[in-house]
C-alpha cells in the first residue's frame, strides 16, 4: 500500500518531491496532480490549487483532466470558505 493510501500525506508529499527530477515530461500531469492532492489533504490549499492548475494546464489525457478539475473546484471552494470565515472573524 502506498503512503497516500495509508493517509500519510506528509511522507507521500516528501517522497514525490524527492522524485521530481526523475519524472518524465509525459508523467508531469500525474506528478502535479499527486502533489496537489497531498497538499489538499494537508490543508495547504494554496499549493494544492497551484499544482492542480499545473496538472490541468499541461495535461492531454481527458480523464485525468476531469479529476484535476473536480479537485480544483473543491480546493477553490474551501479557500473561499476560509476567506469568508476570516472576514467574519475580523468583523467581530
Amino acid at each position: 500500500m502506498c503512503l497516500y493510501e495509508k493517509k500519510d500525506y506528509s511522507k507521500a508529499l516528501n517522497e514525490l518531491k524527492r522524485l521530481e527530477d526523475s519524472i518524465h515530461q509525459e508523467n508531469r500531469p500525474i506528478y502535479y496532480y499527486g502533489l496537489g492532492s497531498c497538499y489538499e489533504r494537508l490543508n495547504d490549499l494554496n499549493n494544492a490549487r497551484k499544482f492542480l492548475k499545473l496538472a490541468i494546464d499541461i495535461n492531454t489525457n481527458s480523464n485525468s483532466i476531469e479529476n484535476a478539475k473536480r479537485d480544483l473546484l473543491i480546493v477553490e471552494k474551501r479557500i473561499q470558505e476560509q476567506q469568508a470565515q476570516l472576514s467574519i472573524s475580523e468583523k467581530e
